[in-house]
Parts: C-alpha cells; sequence; structure tokens
C-alpha cells in the first residue's frame, strides 16, 4: 500500500484579479479590504505582500514531501466586484511567481470555505475526494497570529489528532498599535468561536452569508454518513459541546 500523503492548507485571503501576465505585488491587482490596504501616511505596505509570503511558505512546506498535496483554499468572497475565488486568484499568482513549478497536479483548489473552520475542515474533504484516503498529517499556512483559533478552536472541533497538525504563521509588518488592535480584534473573534465552535449562529454565520456561503453546495462535500452529519450539525446545545459521533480520522 503507498504512503499517505501530507497535506499543506494554504488559507486564502483576498482575490487576486491578474492573470499570469500581470504583477501580484501590484496593489491594483488584488480586491482588498480597506484594512489590507496600503496606506502611505502610516507607512503601512499592502497586505498582499504577506499573502504571496504566505504562498510562497505553502509551497516550501509542500515540496519538503515528494508526495505532498497542497491545497488553496477559499471562495469567491467579493462576488459584486470579482466573479473569481480566491483559491484560483492565488492559482494565478502561484504561475506568476513559480514558472516551473513540477507536480502541479498535486496543487488542489478547495473553493466553498468562507472562514478558517472551512479552510481546514473543506481541504481535508476535497483530499478525500481526490484521493480516497486521510492524509497523514496536516499543515495549515496562514496568519500568525490566528494559532490560537486553528490549532485549540477549530482543529479541536473537528477532532482532528492533535499529533497531526502543525501550523506555520506570517504576520503582516505590523506596527506597535496595528498588532495591539489586530490581537485584540483576533482575541474577540477567537471568543465567538469558543462559543459557538462551528460556526453555525450569529454572527460567525452571517459572515459566512455576506462571503458567499452556499449552503446546498457544502452538504454535498463528503457523502459519508458521520462527515454529512458534522457539515450539517446545529452546534449542539452547549458552546463548547463538540459532534458526538465519531469521525473517520479519529481512527488515523
Amino acid at each position: 500500500m503507498a504512503p499517505r500523503r501530507p497535506l499543506t492548507i494554504l488559507c486564502c485571503h483576498a482575490v487576486y484579479t491578474g492573470t499570469a501576465n500581470d504583477d501580484p505585488f501590484d496593489e491594483k491587482n488584488w480586491v482588498l479590504k480597506s484594512f489590507q490596504k496600503a496606506d502611505a501616511s502610516k507607512g503601512k505596505a499592502g497586505e498582499h505582500t504577506t499573502f504571496i509570503q504566505h504562498l510562497q511558505l505553502a509551497v516550501r512546506c509542500w515540496q519538503q514531501c515528494s508526495n505532498g498535496v497542497l491545497i488553496f483554499s477559499g471562495t469567491a468572497t467579493e462576488k459584486s466586484k470579482w466573479e473569481g475565488t480566491e483559491a484560483r486568484g492565488y492559482l494565478n499568482v502561484l504561475d506568476h511567481i513559480v514558472l516551473d513549478i513540477k507536480n502541479k497536479g498535486r496543487i488542489l483548489l478547495e473553493e466553498h470555505a468562507t472562514d478558517s473552520y472551512q479552510n481546514i475542515l473543506f481541504s481535508i474533504l476535497l483530499y478525500n475526494k481526490k484521493y480516497r484516503e486521510w492524509p497523514d498529517s496536516v499543515t495549515v499556512v496562514t496568519h500568525a497570529f490566528k494559532r490560537h483559533r486553528i490549532i485549540d478552536l477549530h482543529a479541536r472541533a473537528i477532532k482532528w489528532p492533535p499529533a497531526l497538525i502543525d501550523f506555520q504563521g506570517i504576520d503582516p509588518p505590523f506596527s506597535e498599535e496595528e498588532r495591539a488592535a489586530v490581537e485584540k480584534a483576533e482575541a474577540r473573534c477567537c471568543e465567538d468561536w469558543e462559543k459557538d465552535m462551528y460556526g453555525v449562529r450569529p454572527p460567525l454565520r452571517q459572515k459566512r452569508i455576506e462571503r458567499g456561503l452556499d449552503e446546498a453546495a457544502t452538504m454535498q462535500l463528503h457523502d459519508d454518513g458521520d462527515v454529512r452529519g458534522l457539515l450539517g450539525w446545529d452546534g449542539g446545545c452547549q458552546p463548547a459541546e463538540l459532534y458526538p459521533d465519531e469521525l473517520p480520522w479519529e481512527k488515523l
């Protein structure tokens, strides 16, 4: 039996509108939120440069194993401005910055996720749909300040084995004031996830809807009964209540 493959998940954070012939380092080729844009008056660089660093880091993690799989995860969050998904835009960035990448067939696009919880779960499900097995490990690449959210909340919520997950993060070059504000906002976000570990109630559910949640499509991501139960679960009665049924990857 061939060894299972390690999975690297790249969490996408914005829509890239350029093609392989455009410059991903040019901010005008991205649809950025106001807080992600460059601000010359504050000496702030556009955060799209950090997203490119995330991509480069994910590729390095992926290439450490000859049979590894890399998944770009992110849906079409800016449909009023651009129809393409975050995941597909990142693939276009990759085509620009890495011209001779090998084994591109092991790069998959997960185009349904609207938040970091879904980035992880939907990518694992896509891996299984492609290879009919579960990855032997998962590495998540995103902002460094999201470590607690990813490892202690999302991975715990889906009951992914703690020994089989790694985290790699890069933050934008925050000023002290920006970092304090970001960490405060992240703490509030984590409080929301602690109260609603599956993102099925306000305000987390509302954020999903605003980012283009397609509930009918997400229920088709896996046909295993237990996993479909997780996809449709209402979150239980208690804030930290875990999904009660055993999930297939708990046996890894």
